[in-house]
């Protein structure tokens, strides 16, 4: 069985930036409030060295 690639927890925050996506990409005609928009974009980069630490940590275990 291979090891997880991500965490339950990062899982939920990718998760939650996937659904901003959604709608970003699917509200032709509505405003968007940009501190929703501020909030997604502060939470992607507070994600990247999570989500690259887990990929490292994925890829090594991977070469146990």
């Amino acid at each position: 069985m291979r090891p997880a690639l991500i965490s339950a927890e990062l899982y939920e925050l990718l998760d939650e930036l996937r659904r901003f996506r959604h709608f970003f990409r699917h509200a032709y005609g509505v405003e968007l409030d940009a501190d929703k928009v501020g909030e997604a974009v502060g939470k992607a980069i507070l994600l990247r060295e999570p989500f690259h630490l887990g990929m490292m940590n994925f890829l090594d275990r991977l070469g146990e």
